[in-house]
């Protein structure tokens, strides 16, 4: 395992994992996979159905419209939101605020106003760029501002257990999570050392593993290959699955007593994200 240690090796190690990351983004070109494409255009227009025939729905995505952040797909939109209202998760935890931070402050609205009296389910999401921090404070509507605590934290370039590079958020919030969704932070934001660029691992969601070995996480991985090998390298095989149509990666129950030691990665093992998530 000196390879992901050694500097000597460092430069070989990113060339190896930067042509599987375009390897991966040429198996998503359309004209490849003419099912997987249909696939894609059937997930679409359930998601607008799902959005458009709520009015709750409808205005927290268009509240979405008016964010700076670049946001994730509408399919994800509907992924989140529906995951948390069927699972009712008591803390959710959210790698990067956003347009998606509105979607799943929404949801849990709305699973509270189903259950009267039932104890309301909470999000907290981290940020570390000031400008996305202010937009998404900005942006929430009154209703909503009981279900989400917004925290601005500073990133920090660090080595999980001396195996694993990336970034992670220097303040994380205490407590036992249900559902975490990674969307951040991976990679250099400047040109520090002309680094500008160069991505890791999202690391928080190792350390929240570490630090309680017996939770149940559900986590859902948005775009960020650097961190679904991480995540692949030291956990069991085939906890880390990846849904090309929806171009996500996905971890269902899993536990930080399941960490092992980092190993040499494979191709990443292909899933339907509704299934995986124990959705219908």
């Amino acid at each position: 395992m000196m390879l992901y240690r050694d500097p000597a090796f460092q430069s070989v190690d990113q060339v190896v994992a930067g042509l599987r990351h375009r390897l991966r983004r040429v198996d998503l070109l359309p004209i490849l996979h003419p099912l997987r494409t249909r696939r894609r255009v059937a997930v679409r227009t359930a998601a607008e159905l799902y959005f458009k025939d709520d009015a709750d729905r409808a205005s927290a995505l268009q509240c979405v419209t008016s964010s700076i952040s670049t946001g994730v797909g509408l399919t994800d939109y509907h992924l989140l939101h529906g995951y948390i209202i069927s699972r009712r998760p008591s803390r959710v935890l959210e790698f990067g605020s956003g347009k998606s931070t509105l979607v799943m402050a929404q949801a849990l609205y709305e699973a509270h106003c189903r259950v009267p009296g039932s104890s309301p389910g909470h999000l907290y999401s981290l940020e570390d760029i000031p400008r996305y921090h202010e937009d998404i404070k900005r942006l929430i509507p009154d209703r909503l501002k009981d279900y989400v605590t917004l925290i601005h934290s500073p990133k920090r370039e660090s080595c999980w257990r001396n195996e694993v590079w990336g970034f992670n958020y220097a303040e994380l919030p205490s407590g036992r999570f249900d559902f975490v969704f990674v969307d951040g932070p991976t990679e250099y934001q400047d040109d520090q050392e002309g680094k500008r660029g160069k991505k890791g691992a999202c690391l928080d969601l190792l350390y929240l593993l570490e630090r309680d070995p017996d939770a149940c996480l559900d986590v859902v991985v948005d775009q960020k290959f650097s961190s679904l090998d991480a995540y692949q390298s030291v956990l069991p095989r085939g906890t880390v699955r990846y849904d090309p149509v929806m171009n996500m990666g996905f971890m269902s129950c899993v536990r930080g007593r399941l960490l092992q030691s980092r190993r040499p990665t494979i191709w990443l093992r292909h899933g339907d994200a509704w299934q995986l998530m124990g959705l219908s």
